[in-house]
């Protein structure tokens, strides 16, 4: 299989942004070459191993069937190249995806987004991702979050409350 080298570089800025959210809510994680894994439960919409590797399947078969084990059967993966044959697997597809790759624009554009600073305005922030249907009252964001330098939490305020909002997370070689 032909992979896109960018596709290798979001994936490996998806496990910075998992591993900042893991280390912010004192979670235990293992970062291998060919995957990111949990070791503790992860929080909502974070999977128990995301393949980092496009070349590493039987590795990422084998470790995904030791974290099922660990996590008693109920655990996610996410296939960040889509290479798993998830029937033979025995697993269940959720949804399936695509990376997007916008490359670098000389002009910025122009909007009226805030950066999120103050933990006034993440639990705003926050409030108004639960009020238009996460489904989870795990507080997901922290300020430990919000102090990283490599994360960035925009929104859009009208009347004092979020309307839109995005997380950025800053790699060595990409923003996601």
């Amino acid at each position: 299989m032909n992979i896109d080298e960018r596709a290798v570089i979001a994936a490996h800025n998806n496990a910075d942004l998992y591993e900042a959210v893991f280390l912010s809510h004192g979670l235990r994680y293992e970062r291998l070459p060919f995957g990111f894994v949990a070791r503790d439960q992860p929080p909502p919409y974070y999977a128990h191993l995301t393949a980092l590797s496009h070349k590493a399947q039987n590795d990422i078969c084998r470790q995904f069937k030791d974290v099922v084990q660990r996590f008693s059967g109920r655990a996610v993966m996410k296939d960040s190249f889509c290479q798993m044959d998830a029937q033979s697997e025995g697993l269940e597809v959720l949804f399936d995806a695509s990376w997007i790759w916008f490359g670098k624009d000389k002009q910025r554009p122009s909007c009226n987004w805030k950066r999120v600073k103050s933990n006034s305005d993440l639990q705003l922030w926050q409030d108004a991702w639960k009020q238009s249907g996460c489904p989870t009252d795990v507080e997901m964001f922290n300020q430990t979050f919000l102090n990283r330098e490599d994360i960035f939490i925009f929104g859009q305020k009208s009347r004092g409350v979020f309307e839109k909002g995005c997380i950025g997370n800053r790699s060595s070689n990409c923003i996601g």
